[in-house]
């Protein structure tokens, strides 16, 4: 989610709110198509969902989406999909976000309170508030290679205060994926507005802005070395968009191009593959790979927040598939 107070304050707080957590673990995801453009496939509006920011496949293959309300569970229904809501709280009307996941156990991020929230796995998981960060803008979430979680915190300026761009890791108890024993400043990023997380082994790639020319929005990766500390940041991908989160496809990456309202297939060493016409999607904030049983591994799954403001409109607040047509061929 993308906080802004006019274009000045779209360069200066660009903070999006997402997560991989994706199950970015080694050698995960399928391959996805090669082409995200209209020329190989056609995107399908599924179900409403206010807000729409985060979506995350567990292992077991269940959908979660994060929205401004509430964080939903997409199951089938007679006539396609329903979201059904999976929290009796409330984030304060723009705050669930990145989305996590370690063994039995879904973790998302709250904007509002700043907090981590989480649920166990079970038919009917609700979340609740369990560890308060104390970060003004917790966005991007990945699990890690050694059963930790690192959070994206964003630049968003909350009074009194500056912006604080860094990532942040959590460990637990052993014996209680609910209790967080360590929260530490684990890679700051001064100069930077990071945003989304993704893991794949022990490499971390982060979608982020900065504020001065000549390019806009940046690709990452930090690898996590043995000792648990982050390697220097490389640059993979410079480009002129505000990025929002981003997920492992097998040796590539998907990214959302939030300002640009397009979704992009990239490279693990940065080279862009694909990329759908700007304005293809409402403000896209995260997509991923489908996987079954409720969809096709080719499809790629979208999040359109749409407007930054919570909103009635048709605009955004959405979650899509873009589904590969095998019939059509790219250019």
């Amino acid at each position: 989610m993308i906080k802004l107070l006019g274009v000045t304050a779209l360069l200066i707080l660009a903070a999006c709110n997402g997560g991989d957590g994706s199950s970015g673990r080694a050698g995960s995801g399928p391959a996805v198509p090669s082409c995200l453009t209209s020329d190989c496939g056609s995107k399908q509006r599924l179900v409403d969902i206010p807000g729409a920011e985060n979506l995350f496949f567990t292992d077991s293959g269940r959908l979660f989406v994060s929205g401004n309300d509430n964080i939903y569970e997409l199951l089938k229904s007679a006539d396609g999909y329903r979201a059904q809501p999976r929290s009796s709280g409330t984030a304060g009307g723009s705050g669930f976000g990145g989305i996590a996941q370690r063994g039995n156990t879904l973790y998302v991020n709250v904007f509002d309170d700043g907090g981590l929230w989480a649920a166990e796995l079970n038919d009917a998981p609700e979340f609740s508030l369990i560890h308060a960060m104390g970060l003004a803008s917790p966005n991007g979430l990945s699990d890690g290679p050694d059963g930790e979680l690192y959070v994206v915190n964003g630049p968003l300026i909350a009074a009194p205060g500056l912006p604080d761009p860094k990532v942040v890791r959590l460990r637990f108890a052993a014996d209680d994926a609910m209790q967080v024993v360590e929260q530490l400043d684990w890679l700051v990023l001064p100069g930077l507005q990071p945003n989304g997380i993704a893991r794949r082994g022990r490499n971390l790639f982060i979608s982020a802005s900065r504020i001065a020319p000549p390019s806009l929005g940046l690709l990452l990766r930090v690898d996590i070395g043995l000792d648990g500390q982050p390697s220097e940041p490389e640059v993979l991908l410079e480009f002129n968009s505000i990025p929002d989160d981003l997920s492992v496809a097998g040796d590539a990456l998907l990214l959302s191009l939030f300002s640009e309202g397009a979704i992009a297939l990239v490279s693990d060493r940065g080279e862009l593959l694909s990329q759908s016409a700007a304005q293809s999607y409402d403000s896209p904030s995260q997509l991923r790979v489908g996987r079954p049983p409720l969809f096709d591994d080719r499809d790629v799954l979208v999040t359109e927040k749409g407007g930054l403001l919570a909103n009635p409109l048709p605009y955004g607040n959405a979650l899509s598939v873009f589904r590969f047509d095998s019939d059509r061929t790219a250019d």
